[in-house]
């Protein structure tokens, strides 16, 4: 597991979003969003479901209600909802920033074979198999 971190200092603040081309979580619009906080991915889930009620003209019962104009889904609009949140192509008409903090990780695996050795006994004939990180392309425990 390999963890990086973007950390931006909060002076750049005060450069235009477009320009810096990332947010800060207090960054967002309260009046369109539903989530209290800026995140990339809820920019992108946001944008589909606009762009979900607007091609559908509904909203499934299951999904948040705000905004004017928002009718419930029949079966034949489920449909059509689901279809377009699922479109690959409509995510590339979204406009989302990435975060300007935070933190991913990548995560590698290689398949070894299981040797009882290389576990540590606990007692209960649970055992624990020890867990790698790649840290500088060496192995750490």
């Amino acid at each position: 597991m390999e963890p990086k971190i973007l950390s931006a200092q909060k002076s750049i603040e005060g450069v235009p979003v477009k320009k810096r081309n990332c947010r800060f979580p207090h960054e967002h619009d309260p009046e369109r969003s539903i989530f209290k906080q800026y995140g990339h991915k809820s920019c992108l889930f946001e944008c589909m479901w606009r762009q979900a009620k607007e091609f559908c003209e509904c909203i499934p019962w299951s999904y948040p209600h705000f905004g004017n104009g928002s009718f419930m889904c029949d079966t034949f609009g489920n449909t059509c909802w689901h279809a377009k949140m699922m479109d690959g192509l409509a995510i590339m008409n979204c406009d989302c920033e990435f975060e300007c903090n935070k933190i991913t990780y990548s995560f590698y695996t290689n398949r070894h074979e299981f040797k009882p050795a290389e576990c540590v006994s606990t007692g209960y004939r649970v055992f624990q198999i020890r867990r790698y990180f790649l840290k500088q392309g060496r192995n750490a425990y």
